[in-house]
């Protein structure tokens, strides 16, 4: 079976809505109607029609080696722009357990600059986000790194910095917003602080 998102019936589909909401833009007044239709937009532009510019790929390192070539899963090989060396490879357990690890983490040199890159937080450089795949579970001898390539995906950001745009303008309208703007603000703000406590600003 064809996902549906390969499918040229999906692809039809999406095109026909970019164009549908584009052509409806100049027609509404800016508003959060307008922000929503733009931010749509925009999501839908980043996400599908980016789709074939995202170069996912992977490569095995070993500790001490340097390399620059990674692979796709149909081991097609992809020449990156940069040269990828493994310094150490260090993985945490949890207490008294030594079998199912806790964390694993890389310790890099890309173009010579020191990175770490580890689960749920990826190192980046120029433009490619590399994360921790996996790694040799029987000797720990090597590292593998996943590198992901996205140029559309600051266009998903914006569009949907819209759709909360719109979404707020909502709430400023329907309901009482100093209760409201007050509350969202707060969830915001320790969002935000919970998230950056995991971020590792060496990788930033």
């Amino acid at each position: 079976s064809v996902p549906i998102h390969t499918s040229s019936v999906f692809g039809v589909y999406i095109v026909l809505l970019l164009i549908l909401l584009g052509l409806q833009l100049p027609r509404l007044r800016f508003g959060a109607a307008w922000l929503s239709h733009a931010g749509m937009l925009l999501v839908l532009a980043g996400s599908v029609l980016g789709v074939s510019d995202r170069i996912p790929c992977r490569m095995r390192l070993y500790a001490n080696d340097a390399c620059s070539i990674a692979y796709t899963e149909d081991m097609c090989t992809v020449q990156l722009p940069f040269t990828v060396a493994l310094d150490r490879f260090e993985t945490e357990y949890y207490v008294n357990d030594s079998v199912a690890p806790k964390q694993f983490r890389s310790y890099l040199r890309v173009d010579g600059k020191e990175m770490v890159t580890e689960v749920n937080s990826p190192a980046r450089y120029m433009g490619y986000s590399i994360y921790q795949d996996g790694y040799d579970i029987t000797n720990g001898q090597y590292s593998v790194l996943k590198f992901v390539r996205d140029p559309w995906l600051p266009i998903v950001y914006a569009g949907m910095i819209l759709l909360a745009m719109s979404a707020l303008l909502l709430m400023l309208g329907r309901w009482n917003w100093r209760i409201i703007l007050p509350i969202v603000t707060l969830i915001a703000v320790l969002f935000t602080l919970f998230s950056i406590a995991r971020i590792n600003f060496q990788t930033l």
